[in-house]
């Protein structure tokens, strides 16, 4: 606004004082728009039209100079936009994770897949039928009509060391102790040390005690019976073995087990009549079969198998069996047998496994 004030202020002096500039006026008025001096009311109009335009270019200089002035720019205060809730999507749906089969149990002997559906899974050669020599209990009479007197026994026996006495023997071949029924080559695993009562004395006297025999000369004497075919040598060998399992159980569980050693003329039915008789508590004896698992549970544990010779039924057990001889894939048998094998070495124990071994019957 500076040179539109001066203008104004200049223009208003020359208002206020116009008689002193007045003669100068007419000079110029005169002069240049060729007025006679005694046209006095053209010189106002003329005076006053100046005054007015002056004033003007003064007021439009100051505007002019105004917007030459650099104001300072007013700061803007630029709200930050905050972005909104932005929807999420939705969660993918994720596949549920797919049950996994529960892993078997002990080292692959044969791939499952090498097994053939039906009865048997494998061939038999004759010259390696596999073989169970155990200890059978008589489990209808007390006091192994209890599982846990049965459990007990079982613990109190290093299989190891009686194996050892029966590889002196020519008879069986490629013997190896066991806690299990089934041999490994036949069942196509190897569950040893995964299945099965070890050898444990502790545990043998803490499942006395949970039989109710806390004072272990409260249980009654009972005998252990070894049938052997005259004729043949290695009863000698069984004896040792049985000697020798009846000094741990005596070391162990403080029990005492009479031996009975009785010998027979003919085949194995003179055998099974002596031990089904019912007049013995224990007995030794041996199973042989095809290579099928079933060549062995069902002949053993099931009411009508020929080698059940303590009586040993259990609806339980015998539905196993039959669900298992009705099935025909391997991968769908092979668990039951696992199941089997669990409920029979380590719950029932309807005999003590000693050890498997094969037999050479190709003759």
């Amino acid at each position: 606004m500076q040179n539109g004030k001066n203008y104004v202020t200049v223009f208003l002096e020359i208002y206020l004082h116009t008689k002193q500039w007045s003669g100068d006026f007419d000079v110029l008025i005169h002069k240049n728009l060729f007025l006679k001096k005694g046209d006095t009311e053209m010189k106002s109009l003329v005076f006053k039209g100046l005054l007015v335009l002056m004033v003007l270019l003064g007021v439009l200089s100051g505007c002019t100079s105004s917007q030459q002035v650099a104001q300072p720019t007013a700061t803007i205060e630029v709200a930050t936009i905050q972005p909104t809730n932005t929807v999420q999507p939705t969660n993918t749906a994720q596949p549920t994770n797919t049950p996994q089969p529960t892993p078997l149990p002990g080292k692959v002997v044969f791939p499952i897949n090498s097994l053939d559906y039906g009865i048997p899974w494998m061939p038999l050669v004759k010259s390696k039928t596999p073989m169970l020599v155990a200890i059978g209990f008589n489990v209808n009479n007390p006091p192994f009509n209890v599982p846990e007197v049965r459990q007990a026994f079982t613990a109190a026996l290093d299989t190891e060391v009686l194996t050892i006495i029966y590889q002196k023997g020519a008879f069986y071949n490629d013997e190896k102790s066991t806690r299990t029924i089934i041999p490994p080559e036949v069942l196509s695993m190897d569950v040893s040390g995964e299945i099965g009562i070890p050898y444990n004395p502790e545990l043998a006297k803490q499942l006395l005690v949970k039989a109710g025999y806390e004072d272990p000369s409260s249980f009654p004497e009972v005998n252990l019976l070894v049938p052997y075919l005259n004729g043949q040598g290695y009863p000698g060998l069984i004896i040792q073995a049985m000697e020798e399992a009846i000094k741990m159980w005596q070391d162990n569980l403080g029990v005492s087990v009479k031996l009975e050693v009785v010998s027979f003329d003919g085949g194995t039915e003179t055998q099974t009549e002596l031990i089904k008789s019912g007049q013995y508590d224990l007995f030794e004896y041996g199973v042989w079969g095809e290579n099928d698992p079933n060549s062995f549970v069902y002949n053993m544990f099931h009411p009508e198998g020929e080698r059940n010779l303590n009586g040993f039924d259990s609806a339980r057990i015998t539905k196993l069996i039959n669900d298992s001889q009705n099935e025909v894939d391997p991968a769908k048998r092979l668990p039951m047998y696992l199941e089997l094998e669990r409920i029979l070495s380590e719950k029932e124990l309807p005999v003590i496994p000693l050890f498997h071994c094969t037999v050479d019957f190709d003759f």
